[in-house]
């Protein structure tokens, strides 16, 4: 009977808090609109590396209605992209990411050349995302904002256009990534393409606190499962993009997410931790306090290369491990930031493990000379595992797997732990 009581109580408090972030999604926000006339809706070549998401990518607008603040986008504006925001009237479209929403314009004739173009293409090695172009890289393709009603409709409606072109005029494939159930309303589109198309959900997290801390104007999380299952119902190929998994993200949280996902039978399950760019880690900070998240996000894993390796590292590390006890390792397609394999921050680490566990220890010559060669051999160990998963091409139905490529080795302890043999203690 008690624990009755105590999961009713739970369940009511999840509840409320889900209820509470509907309704701050709902709380009208002054959105910028507009038309981006400088460049129509066309599909561009992506410079992704090592994530294989896809070879080209389709935007549909400039700026994001969700405005992620962990998100990266902006370290890519440059100056006169800058200039051009400013002439539309946002004076800092890094500091005011997710304020405006200005949709490219549709240039069926221009689309049609890009498309050729792309059809064409032949990708780089390192860039293999199955010849698949991304809906979207920069913005997503199913905003939601209720201070952009009409822009979002029309938003929308010029997905459709660009996709329904891509199916007819074209043997590309797409790869759709949101964090908008809206999606759902297309999924009668998506199932035209057959293997084709696969659709995805962004779900770093199931904890409604954490999400509404890390993305308070991104729809619901839990929404975003069910829209995922209701996918897979409708006969969908359904990937994940747990990305970015939160420093608050424990083995019990990437466990419970993990467990919900085996249930669906992904295509891919593709993770990242939080990618240090531009003004994303400020921008996290007063995205909480303005949203009066009830979590308070630990950005002091932040404070240093050194310790943004640490929790970077540790997250890809538990998310394997976790998903090979689950059974789903298969699945997986990490993706480990290229400062991950700086040696400077990398040796940094081994150095703070072994002080904290041997406080005081002042180093023989012998011991020193053993260290150098252990601490070469970690690091080299860490370069394979970091390449092993940049080197997997992302699964695609229909096509045969990856020929030569093998899991990267698990470590049985973290690469930065140090333990010095018995005879030099």
């Amino acid at each position: 009977m008690k624990r009755t009581k105590t999961k009713s109580k739970a369940l009511k408090a999840e509840t409320k808090a889900r209820q509470k972030q509907e309704a701050a999604l709902k709380k009208r926000r002054e959105i910028l609109t507009g038309i981006w006339d400088k460049t129509p809706i066309g599909i561009t070549e992506n410079h992704f590396k090592h994530k294989s998401l896809s070879f080209g990518s389709c935007n549909i607008a400039q700026g994001c209605v969700h405005g992620c603040p962990f998100c990266y986008v902006t370290s890519t504006f440059t100056k006169p992209l800058i200039k051009l925001f400013q002439q539309r009237g946002v004076s800092d479209p890094r500091a005011g990411w997710g304020q405006y929403l200005f949709l490219r314009r549709w240039d069926e004739e221009h689309f049609l050349k890009s498309l050729a173009k792309a059809e064409l293409m032949q990708i780089p090695a390192g860039h293999d995302g199955n010849r698949a172009v991304m809906f979207c890289t920069t913005t997503d393709p199913y905003p939601v904002a209720a201070g952009a009603v009409e822009e979002c409709k029309a938003a929308r409606q010029l997905l459709r256009y660009a996709l329904e072109l891509i199916r007819d005029r074209s043997t590309l494939r797409v790869r759709i990534q949101t964090r908008s159930p809206l999606a759902t309303e297309d999924f009668d589109l998506f199932k035209s393409f057959g293997d084709r198309l696969v659709f995805g959900m962004s779900i770093p997290t199931l904890d409604m606190k954490l999400s509404h801390a890390y993305e308070p104007h991104a729809p619901n999380v839990k929404l975003r499962l069910a829209a995922l299952q209701k996918a897979k119902e409708a006969g969908l190929n359904v990937y994940v993009a747990m990305a970015p998994t939160y420093p608050e993200c424990n083995d019990e949280d990437i466990r419970t997410t993990l467990l919900e996902f085996r249930n669906l039978d992904l295509v891919t399950i593709f993770h990242e931790p939080i990618n240090v760019r531009g003004y994303n880690v400020k921008r996290i900070i007063d995205s909480a306090k303005d949203a009066e998240a009830s979590i308070i996000p630990n950005t002091s894993v932040f404070d240093s290369p050194v310790k943004t390796m640490l929790y970077g590292l540790e997250q890809l590390l538990a998310v394997q491990r976790i998903a090979t006890e689950l059974g789903i390792a298969d699945k997986l397609k990490l993706w480990p930031d290229e400062s991950l394999i700086s040696k400077s921050a990398f040796m940094a680490n081994r150095q703070e493990s072994l002080k904290a566990k041997y406080p005081g220890i002042r180093l023989t010559p012998e011991q020193r000379q053993w260290l150098g060669k252990a601490d070469e051999q970690a690091y080299q160990q860490h370069l394979s595992w970091v390449h092993g998963w940049w080197a997997k091409i992302s699964d695609w139905p229909g096509v045969p797997p990856q020929q030569g490529w093998t899991t990267p080795k698990l470590p049985a302890e973290s690469p930065f732990t140090v333990t010095l043999p018995e005879g030099l203690k």
